[in-house]
């Protein structure tokens, strides 16, 4: 899965998680909590536009699979160069081909 991102004015790094919209519980009994279904380190240039790719783990395959459409919660968590740190989060619904 590819996702487009446009860096800020600053370059630096960053990681882009994404995550269950809902809680759910892996097992019976379980108690429901976010289900992480990746990650992905990425470095940016100043006022760039880049993609991502992030694989998903094999229980969100998994549900994905079942769900054949799941809404996720994407995380993006930036640190320029000169230290100050952003974070953005955005919803997006992925589809099973």
């Amino acid at each position: 899965m590819a996702i487009k991102l446009t860096a800020p004015t600053a370059a630096g790094t960053g990681i882009l998680t994404l995550t269950r919209a809902r809680k759910s519980s892996t097992s019976a009994g379980a108690a429901p909590r976010p289900l992480r279904l990746g990650s992905r380190r990425l470095v940016f240039r100043a006022s760039k536009s880049l993609a991502v790719r992030v694989q998903l783990s094999p229980a969100g395959k998994r549900l994905l699979k079942r769900m054949r459409t799941m809404r996720v919660r994407a995380t993006i968590r930036a640190t320029g160069t000169t230290g100050l740190t952003e974070t953005r989060t955005v919803t997006l619904v992925l589809k099973r081909r």
